[in-house]
């Protein structure tokens, strides 16, 4: 039976570690290239979902990272621009299971550089402030008005009601 195809389909029986690697690797290896913005964001979201969430993961889940994270410091010091996504992968990396503490020093250099000043949103202010403290670091400890800012725009539900971009941006 010359005409007869075999189907190689990976096994539906996949643990959900190994499932969880196979999503890492794609969107580390498979979507985008490492200096693309793009790159940057996806990777940001999965690995903080998977840091928020408690994921477990297998010890080999994060080596698609490991570049990455070893360029850390060479990337931000190019790229200070995206210094919230670098930061969020290097601390979920790290939080995830890599070996290393790139983090804390990184969160130092951008709170010594005033990243988070230069900020136009009180959204990005909160975030950043979010990202350093996982470290210990405010790095906007005169800023005593962002929480009190930030309630005031979410308790405004009635913006809520239709998608207001310019009411996001104040």
């Amino acid at each position: 039976m010359s005409n007869v195809i075999e189907l190689n389909v990976p096994s539906r029986l996949q643990s959900l570690g190994a499932k969880r690697s196979a999503l890492i690797a794609s969107f580390a290896s498979h979507r985008r290239f490492g200096d693309d913005v793009f790159w940057l964001k996806e990777n940001a979201e999965l690995l903080n979902i998977l840091e928020c969430s408690d994921a477990c993961l297998e010890t080999s889940a994060l080596a698609p990272h490991e570049g990455f994270y070893a360029q850390a410091e060479k990337r931000l010091g190019f790229f200070p621009q995206y210094y919230r996504f670098l930061l969020s992968i290097c601390l979920d990396l790290e939080d995830l299971g890599m070996t290393g503490d790139k983090g804390e020093t990184l969160c130092h250099w951008v709170a010594r550089e005033g990243l988070a000043d230069a900020e136009l949103s009180d959204l990005q202010r909160a975030e950043a402030r979010r990202l350093m403290q996982r470290r210990g670091i405010d790095p906007l400890p005169d800023d005593t008005g962002l929480n009190s800012r930030l309630h005031g725009f979410i308790d405004r539900s009635e913006t809520f009601a239709m998608p207001n971009k310019k009411a996001a941006m104040s």
